[in-house]
Parts: structure tokens; sequence; C-alpha cells
């Protein structure tokens, strides 16, 4: 029994670095033309049986300096190791090249003829009858098993190419998936760019967008304290105000109380002249009565009552007029004074209207902008 388990070539060829293993059963070596088929073949055959040196040596590789292998073979002594050095002739050579080596065009007439040379071949060379009989009856049964293998071997043939066009298929589905992958990689590393890009802008112009917006800030926290001092101002002003109103409707009521006192003074100096009248008519009728008293006399308390009336007179119109200018006065000023109030107010009203208009326009301008 002779089984081959593996080959390892290490430079005979085209191989190099080159290894096979080979299950139990029938193995198939399947490939194109110039794979290699037949360099395995003869690696195999010039190990096993008897080769000669020229042929050996056309394998010898030209691109590189190693040459050689090993055979791994399983016969009924163990297992065993053969190499080109060796010269294990395990296989008659003939016998190996006839029974191994077919050509590829075979057909029942080569297969008969090959039969015969094979028991030719053992009849030379082995003595032993009962041997010779049973190889040929395995001969005779040769045909059939063939034809059996030959099928099996087409079968496997045909599934291993089914499984190589769906592979083939799937090569080209890979291929297409590598191409399209290619694409997305360049598409993706323009995308990052551009991503890195417009993200370095975001930050940039994020960056800037801030600092304007904390100046406009800044600005309306500046607008925001002048306002609040200025509506503090205004309510002072207010209070001012409000405190010169009330000293105004103290001095309207003191007015109104001298204007009484006035009314109450000309009514006296109505009365006043009233009584003079009546002394004048009683200084006639006193007259008129006295007769015979002296003139002088008469002229002197006459001149007395004048000068005292005349006196009573002049300070009854000086305490008037004293007063009343003192009333005119004071009006005056409380006239000036509200004028005052009023515009000062509405010079304060038009400069706060401006104010808001401005800071609700710069509102807007940070919003939009």
């Amino acid at each position: 029994m002779l089984r081959l388990r593996k080959v390892e070539i290490e430079g005979f060829g085209k191989f190099k670095g080159f290894e096979i293993e080979f299950r139990e059963g029938l193995n198939l070596v399947y490939g194109p033309n110039n794979a290699g088929k037949t360099t395995l073949a003869n690696f195999i055959r010039y190990l096993l049986s008897e080769a000669k040196a020229e042929e050996i040596e056309r394998y010898r590789p030209w691109y590189h300096d190693v040459f050689g292998g090993n055979l791994f073979v399983e016969t009924y002594e163990g297992e065993k190791v053969i190499n080109l050095s060796e010269k294990a002739h395990l296989i008659d050579r003939d016998l190996f090249d006839l029974s191994s080596f077919l050509s590829e065009t075979y057909d029942g007439k080569m297969e008969k003829s090959v039969d015969r040379k094979i028991i030719l071949l053992f009849r030379e060379k082995y003595s032993n009858k009962e041997l010779i009989r049973n190889i040929e009856n395995a001969l005779k049964r040769g045909p059939s098993i063939f034809v059996d293998r030959k099928k099996k071997v087409m079968d496997e043939i045909a599934e291993i190419e089914e499984k190589l066009n769906i592979w083939k298929e799937r090569k080209k589905e890979i291929l297409s998936l590598r191409k399209e992958k290619i694409i997305l990689e360049k598409r993706l590393k323009e995308l990052s760019k551009d991503y890195e890009y417009k993200r370095k802008k975001f930050e940039e112009d994020k960056k800037r967008r801030i600092e304007e917006i904390k100046k406009k800030l800044e600005e309306l926290e500046k607008e925001i304290q002048y306002l609040e001092d200025e509506r503090r101002k205004r309510s002072h002003l207010r209070k001012a105000s409000v405190e010169n109103l009330k000293e105004a409707i103290i001095l309207s009521e003191e007015i109104s109380k001298l204007s009484k006192e006035l009314n109450e003074l000309l009514k006296r100096k109505e009365n006043l002249m009233e009584d003079i009248q009546k002394l004048r008519a009683s200084h006639e009728d006193f007259l008129r009565r006295a007769g015979d008293r002296s003139i002088t006399e008469v002229e002197v308390r006459l001149k007395n009552a004048r000068l005292l009336l005349d006196m009573k007179k002049r300070e009854k119109s000086i305490s008037i007029d004293q007063t009343l200018s003192k009333v005119e006065s004071v009006l005056s000023e409380i006239s000036e004074e509200l004028e005052k109030e009023r515009y000062r107010l509405e010079s304060l009203e038009k400069d706060l209207r401006d104010i808001r208009k401005k800071t609700r326009r710069d509102l807007i301008k940070s919003l939009l902008f």
C-alpha cells in the first residue's frame, strides 16, 4: 500500500515555497493551462520512481537558487519522507508511467494496450503468478471503475465550476463594492475636509459674534444705566414739582386770604370815606350851630381832624399797596417757577423718547445681525 499524504516544494519549476496536502480517497488538482499541474505531477513521479538527471535539471529554477522539496508518503512500513537527493524507487518507472500518466484523449483501445503492457511488465519483473492474476483482475475491472471515477470527477468539476462561477460573480460584486468603497472613502475625505473647514469657520464666526453681542450688551447696560439715572432725575424733578405745586397751592391760599383782606380793606376804605362825608356834613352843621364861636378855634380843630384823617388814610393806603405788591411779586415768582418746571419736564420727556427709540433700534439690529 502506498498513500501520498503531502507535497512540499522548496523550488521546482515555477513553484517556490509551495505546499499541498492530499486527503483520503480521490484528490483532484484543478487549474487553467500553465498553472503547474504537469510540473506538480512530474515532481511526484520523479520522487516516487527512477528519474534521469536531465529530466530533473529541466525543472531547476532560473530566477533563484533554491531547488528541491519533500514528498510525504505512507507505506505498510509507516510514514516516510522522500526528497530529490534520495532515490526511493518505490514504484517501477515504466509501470508508474503506464498506470498513472494516461493521455488526456484517453479511449478504450489505448486503455487495452496499456493494460497489456502493464501485465507483460509484471510478468517480466515478477514471478508471483497469483499477484499477476490479481493485477489482471483489477485491470479488467478498471474501465468501469474509471468510468465511475470519471463521472464522479466530472460531477465534482461541475460543482467546482458552479462554485467558481458563483465566486466570480461575488468577485465582481466585491470589486464593484471596492470601487464604491474607494469613491465613498474619497467622498468621506472631502466631506471631512469640508466639515472641518466649516467647523473652524463656525467657531470663528461664533467667537466674533459673541464678542459683538458682549459689546452691544455693554452698550445697552450703559444706556440702561443712563436711563435709570434719567428716571431718577425725573422722579426727583417730579418730587420737586410736587413740592413746588404744594408751595404754589399754599401761596394761592395765601393770595386768596390776602385778596379777602384786601376786599375788607377796600370796604373799610369805603366806610371811612362815608365817615368822612358824614364828618364834613357834621362840620358844616357844627359851623352853622357854632355861630359865634371863634373861627380860629374851629379851623384848628378842623385842621387837626383833617390831619388825623389824612394820616389814617395814608396808613391804610400804604398797608394795602404793600400787601398788593407783595402778592403780585409772589404770583410772578410762582408763575416763573411753574414755567421753568414745565419746560424742563418737556425737555426730559423728549430726551426719554429719543433714548427709547435708539434703544429699540439697537435691539432690533442686534437680533437681526
